[in-house]
């Protein structure tokens, strides 16, 4: 989706990334929009799928994360980087949580 996600597109993300990686991107951010803001977990399939095809790429999860084990579980993944906005604001992650952890990518 782009453009506030008001339009859609039906190409696969992966290609798509493929496209601009062939042009030396190597950091992305991705944010699954249909978990974004439901704070029920990432789509951490999605995030192991683009990095198992692309491994070098610096991936910024972006979307559903609702706690700490959420963080660790993308850790585990191989996820290098995540967006917790809401998780913050809404008081479900404190910013004490996460400089207690102790993530592999650090």
């Amino acid at each position: 989706a782009a453009e506030g996600w008001t339009a859609t597109s039906d190409r696969d993300i992966v290609p798509f990334i493929e496209g601009y990686a062939s042009y030396g991107i190597r950091r992305v951010i991705s944010t699954e929009i249909s978990v974004d803001g439901t704070l029920e977990g990432p789509a951490v399939s999605l995030y192991r799928r683009i990095l198992d095809i692309l491994p070098e790429l610096w991936l910024v999860a972006s979307g559903g994360v609702g706690s700490i084990s959420d963080i660790a579980t993308l850790d585990a993944a191989g996820v290098p980087a995540v967006i917790v906005g809401k998780a913050i604001y809404e008081g479900r992650i404190s910013l004490s949580d996460i400089s207690r952890i102790n993530l592999s990518s650090c």
